[in-house]
């Protein structure tokens, strides 16, 4: 089977990139993560080599960015190209590529067309013959960082020359997006006669870069688009802008990339997505105000049921300097024989972001709770569990002052299970454009309590 290649500059992977490298892994598919230094969080099973076996940045230059807009997508584009070079056989894959299906390919071109009704090609998902011509060329093209191209615009051309004969040459850097990448291969594969070689854009591309967001909603639109063909899948990483706006960066519930996190046990509250180019996002991705505004009053103890929300809880440690409490039950409320495997990873998370050790506690039985003032709920019982466990469970956990913050999905019989009990507010909208969708509310027990 053909080894893959990727780079990763810029510390700890996000939640994404460890789901596109652990699905290879997964498929039994070995795929080497190249970098520049030690990265903590890369999944088991990718192999990691230096990059400077295939490529030193140059001491001037450092790693090439495009200038406007702050992105290794240029030093990753050169990287490619002599990636293919020096390791005869490798494909390269984006990090925000995702293995549907191994990519086995016997031809030594793996390429494929990004668009429908174009004849632009992708280099997301890049294999060339390693003394070919095709890869020989664009190695020579991009020896000079001060080029004009003839593949780009005919005015734009003859700016570029107007300014190199005046002495200021337009560097790479500065010119149009995708100089190194996509416009360069397209224009070579087809001035070589390769674009027999082209694969059609169902193989990586059958969600194009106009619809990414499709990856972003339910799962029956990504799967009407997949074919026999399909085998890399590039979930196209500008998502990031809009993810790292959502609750610990972590994809909706019921959405495509929702679906393969759960697929490949990947969970997104552990590694968030911090920034995109020049963005930056929180460090927890949810604004701890939501914990002001549900009205919540003391809290010695905030306990997480299910372990899928530890953004929220280390909001709750920060505003009330609590302990966060990991609630490991069953489904059915149960006391847990062993402990599941989300409970080492989110403790040494919140042991990053500066939470002591010794605040952060694991329960696995329900008799050994206590009432206190802040209960989460996310993505648990009232959503992927039945709600009806919390009949119990509230009592033993949920002062009559308290909060519950939990997600319910509609046809979960969750609403009319709390509304019974108490007041329910909802604090974020419908996560899911498809049904079922689910809410994230905040219940307050009725007077009286529970």
């Amino acid at each position: 089977m053909r080894e893959i290649g990727t780079l990763w500059i810029g510390g700890r992977l996000s939640w994404l990139e460890i789901l596109c490298l652990k699905s290879f892994v997964d498929q039994g598919q070995n795929i080497t993560l190249f970098s520049y230094e030690p990265i903590g969080n890369v999944p088991e099973g990718v192999i990691q080599r230096d990059g400077r076996e295939i490529l030193d940045p140059d001491p001037q230059e450092g790693f090439l960015k495009y200038e406007r807009k702050d992105s290794f997508a240029l030093f990753a584009d050169l990287f490619r190209l002599h990636m293919l070079a020096k390791c005869p056989g490798m494909i390269w894959v984006d990090t925000d590529v995702y293995c549907h299906r191994p990519l086995d390919y016997d031809s030594p071109y793996v390429l494929a067309y990004e668009l429908p009704k174009s004849d632009r090609i992708n280099n997301a998902v890049l294999g060339l013959p390693a003394q070919g011509e095709l890869l020989q060329a664009m190695l020579e093209f991009t020896r000079d960082r001060f080029s004009v191209a003839p593949f780009l615009p005919h005015e734009m051309q003859r700016n570029y020359r107007e300014a190199a004969e005046q002495g200021n040459p337009v560097h790479v850097s500065q010119q149009p997006w995708g100089i190194w990448g996509p416009l360069m291969v397209t224009h070579f594969t087809r001035a070589l006669g390769l674009a027999d070689k082209v694969q059609p854009m169902a193989a990586f591309y059958p969600v194009p870069f106009p619809q990414r967001e499709t990856f972003l909603r339910g799962e029956g639109q990504v799967k009407a688009a997949l074919s026999t063909l399909t085998t890399g899948l590039h979930l196209w990483a500008s998502n990031k802008r809009k993810l790292g706006r959502l609750p610990h960066s972590a994809p909706q519930p019921g959405s495509y990339l929702d679906h393969l996190c759960r697929k490949h046990g990947v969970r997104a509250e552990f590694a968030p997505i911090t920034s995109r180019g020049r963005t930056r996002f929180g460090e927890t991705g949810i604004d701890p105000q939501v914990l002001a505004q549900m009205g919540v009053g003391v809290v010695r103890a905030c306990y997480d049921l299910g372990g899928r929300a530890p953004a929220l809880a280390l909001a709750a440690h920060r505003r009330h300097n609590c302990d966060i409490v990991l609630v490991d039950l069953t489904e059915e409320g149960g006391a847990r024989e062993t402990i599941s495997d989300w409970v080492a990873p989110y403790t040494d998370w919140l042991a990053e972001q500066g939470v002591r050790r010794d605040l952060i506690r694991y329960v696995p039985d329900p008799f050994l709770l206590e009432p206190d003032g802040l209960v989460l709920s996310l993505g648990s019982y009232g959503d992927q569990w039945p709600v009806a466990p919390l009949g119990a469970l509230l009592p033993r956990m949920l002062r009559p002052d308290g909060r519950l913050v939990i997600d319910i999905r509609r046809g979960s019989r969750g609403f009319p299970f709390l509304r019974s009990r108490g007041t329910l507010t909802q604090i974020a909208a419908p996560f899911g454009e498809t049904a079922p969708e689910t809410v994230r509310v905040s219940f307050a027990p009725k007077a009286g309590g529970l």
